[in-house]
């Protein structure tokens, strides 16, 4: 089918340079193949400087829907305080899942604020400059780039032909993000114990995340776009 696409097109254009590998891999025409890094635009990005009382605490930012297995996170969060590391998390979306998770939590002796659908970019980012790191439990997309924009230190699994978009294909592990075993709520405690316990990697880890997301919006997707045309 991909094939036939770009028989008939001029250009296919890629969001992101794995998905071009992907289409190299089945024998597409390398020269009718672009990229266009897909990104967001964040008005009230957060630099790692802009930071200040910063909390032991997570973010997650998306839908309450199927396949973004919260309740691993929770699993994880469980773990950690049987170790002794207490640690809170703010989750920003509302969805058709949100009502069982918030019943999952009532049982549960965790710290989980449930703040509902957020638009405005300001607000979140106020709230994202007391949190550490950007966690997305399960199959991801752009989120992973709006955690990049607040300098938060993303986490997402490690499977990303599973992945809801193409996006975490951005993280490099141990280098501007970390990565998990898809469904392991071990996995992913000890990815979120290794920010918590280290300082100064949290804080390289920090910086390049922002800086990757900088680089993904400069130039902007329409004057990428233009340059392809």
């Amino acid at each position: 089918m991909f094939k036939i696409v770009t028989t008939v097109s001029r250009n296919y254009v890629c969001y992101t340079h794995t998905v071009r590998e992907s289409l190299l891999g089945i024998g597409m025409n390398p020269l009718k193949l672009s990229v266009m890094d897909n990104t967001i635009v964040n008005e009230y990005r957060v630099k790692p400087d802009d930071k200040v009382n910063i909390k032991q605490s997570l973010l997650y930012i998306g839908r309450l829907r199927e396949g973004c297995e919260l309740q691993l996170l929770f699993e994880a969060m469980i773990s950690l305080k049987e170790c002794g590391k207490e640690i809170e998390l703010n989750v920003i979306g509302d969805g058709p899942e949100r009502i069982k998770f918030e019943e999952i939590v009532q049982n549960l002796n965790i710290k989980v604020s449930f703040l509902g659908a957020i638009y405005d970019d300001e607000v979140i980012a106020e709230l994202s400059k007391k949190s550490t790191i950007g966690v997305y439990p399960g199959d991801a997309g752009l989120s992973l780039v709006h955690y990049m924009s607040l300098s938060l230190v993303p986490i997402v699994h490690d499977d990303l032909i599973k992945h809801m978009g193409p996006e975490p294909s951005y993280i490099k592990p141990g280098i501007n993000g970390l990565t998990f075993k898809r469904g392991d709520s071990s996995s992913l405690a000890d990815a979120i114990e290794f920010v918590m316990t280290d300082e100064d990697k949290k804080n390289i880890l920090s910086n390049a995340a922002y800086n990757t997301y900088c680089s993904l919006s400069k130039p902007t997707m329409a004057n990428k776009l233009l340059d392809i045309m």
